[in-house]
């Protein structure tokens, strides 16, 4: 009866033994890459994202990046902007993504959703706006843009105080953002095409169109062609009176 006992003291003490190294084992699998040290930069820098995405670093504010996120952090310490990419369905399911990437315990509900024109390189771009209490002084928001089926979306998370005094900074960085591979589009070198009287009318259209859609009473138009006025042209849609004056195209000079 003693013997039993001893055994089965010692497979106790085993499987004890074997629990303890697997759990240990598993927590140090499960343990994330750690990210960078913060860098910080004397000067506005051009940096890219894991994904490839570019942005700006702000004078004098730190950078880390992580295996799929950039941490973006002022002089103050209590402000983020987090970049993140991500591929996911819409705008809602990356801007999920990315808050588990940077904060997952943060539950903010959604206050309101902005749809915002395609621009820079983006062909989607949406901004969400989150519930915040006027005790904690804090701005929530972020904004998803997506170029292809890839988005990338910045989280700006931070102090009242901080960001009324970090704006400028702060917009660098959202107007910044460049979807990978973008390059601005230069007309530097580029013949322009001439003011036919195809592309006349369609500017015609266009003006009339935006008058009519903006309620503007009148308007007026001048047109120059390879250094000379090539024509003129005036609108009241209030009075639906239009006036035109189109001289004779002259030879390119």
């Amino acid at each position: 009866m003693r013997m039993n006992s001893v055994l089965v003291l010692a497979m106790f003490g085993l499987l004890s033994s074997a629990a303890h190294a697997q759990s240990a084992s598993a927590a140090t699998t499960t343990q994330s890459v750690p990210a960078a040290a913060p860098e910080r930069v004397a000067s506005d820098t051009q940096r890219f994202t894991p994904g490839g995405a570019q942005f700006t670093v702000p004078a004098g504010w730190s950078i880390t990046t992580t295996k799929n996120m950039v941490l973006l952090t002022p002089p103050e310490a209590d402000t983020h902007l987090a970049i993140v990419g991500t591929q996911s369905a819409d705008a809602k399911a990356a801007v999920a993504a990315a808050w588990a990437a940077y904060k997952p315990d943060s539950k903010r509900p959604i206050k309101l959703i902005t749809p915002r024109p395609a621009r820079e390189g983006w062909d989607e771009r949406q901004v969400f706006e989150y519930e915040t209490s006027p005790n904690e002084r804090v701005v929530v928001e972020a904004i998803a843009d997506r170029a292809g089926s890839s988005w990338t979306v910045v989280i700006l998370d931070g102090s009242e105080p901080t960001v009324e005094k970090r704006g400028a900074p702060i917009s660098l960085i959202f107007q910044g953002l460049r979807p990978k591979g973008y390059a601005r589009e230069s007309f530097a070198g580029r013949k322009a095409n001439p003011l036919d009287t195809a592309r006349i009318e369609q500017m015609k259209s266009f003006v009339q169109s935006a008058m009519q859609q903006l309620g503007v009473p009148g308007a007026a138009i001048a047109l120059i062609d390879g250094g000379r006025e090539s024509g003129s042209w005036a609108s009241q849609t209030r009075w639906m009176r239009t006036r035109y004056s189109w001289p004779r195209r002259t030879r390119r000079g």
